[in-house]
């Protein structure tokens, strides 16, 4: 198992996608919800190696809806899906870039505008 916790992937992707805790925990189904949910799926099961058990109950979700949205994760990722692909790769970067340990302990929303794109469209 890596050392990169549920917490730091939380983090990440809530910088790159410009969301919340709270949201990516809550209920909402649309798109700008949604997404960033598939992300932290993805990313806790590839780059921290968690369990589809573990990554649901943070997130108060079954282990199937963890699966199927590592499954649209990776469709949308495979398809190059312009709102998605850059933030995706940019959680990817906070978790794993050249200073992301030292970057993880101390990560704050914001850093979010020095991303390479703009995180306020909406496409």
């Amino acid at each position: 198992m890596s050392s990169i916790t549920l917490k730091d992937v939380d983090k990440a992707v809530c910088i790159a996608f410009a969301t919340t805790p709270e949201r990516l925990r809550g209920r909402r189904r649309a798109r700008e919800f949604v997404e960033p949910r598939f992300a932290f799926y993805h990313l806790a099961r590839t780059i921290a190696g968690r369990s589809f058990p573990q990554i649901g109950n943070y997130l108060h979700r079954d282990h199937t809806t963890v699966i199927h949205g590592l499954c649209r994760s990776a469709k949308l990722l495979d398809q190059g899906e312009e709102r998605y692909s850059p933030r995706y790769i940019a959680a990817v970067d906070l978790l794993t870039g050249p200073n992301a340990m030292r970057e993880r302990r101390s990560i704050r929303l914001e850093l979010a505008p020095a991303l390479p794109f703009d995180l306020g469209a909406t496409g």
